[in-house]
């Protein structure tokens, strides 16, 4: 006969947690990768995919971080795919006409608001262009900040 005397277990709290962590961790990743995968086939599928299709249209730039890629031909795009509009840049990086050295202008920088998801005669410094009969150069950049914005304007004006 043993002489043993049998402790009973003591939980160990910190293992509980972390068993329970990481079972909520593996089930909002499943709910996750649920959801994502039903999106497919919704109408909001445009959602996973909604700037693929500009990803050729920008380019690294040591100053600003990125900026519009200069000369960039005519495409068709679709912001949620029921809007469709043609797409493109000019040499200085802008959605706009090519510049043919103006002497008078007036130059808009700015973020997505000024370079306007929108058909070309649509956009606010087309309308701009139109209303005062004067060259409006388009150079808003979607996500650029002040400092960026700054940069872009020198960039042009130089």
């Amino acid at each position: 006969m043993s002489n043993s005397i049998h402790q009973p277990k003591i939980p160990n709290p910190l293992k509980k947690w972390a068993v329970n962590a990481g079972l909520i961790l593996l089930s909002v990743m499943a709910v996750l990768a649920l959801l994502e995968t039903a999106l497919h086939f919704t109408s909001y599928r445009y959602l996973l995919t909604r700037d693929r299709h500009l990803r050729y249209y920008y380019q690294f730039d040591p100053v600003k971080g990125f900026d519009i890629k200069p000369n960039v031909k005519d495409k068709l795009v679709s912001v949620d795919q029921r809007i469709e509009y043609r797409i493109w840049s000019n040499e200085l990086g802008c959605f706009d006409e090519p510049y043919r050295g103006e002497k008078d202008y007036i130059l808009l920088v700015g973020d997505s608001f000024t370079h306007s998801y929108a058909p070309f005669p649509d956009k606010w410094g087309t309308r701009i262009e139109k209303l005062l009969h004067c060259r409006v150069l388009k150079g808003g950049v979607p996500g650029y900040g002040t400092y960026q914005e700054l940069e872009k304007a020198k960039e042009i004006i130089t």
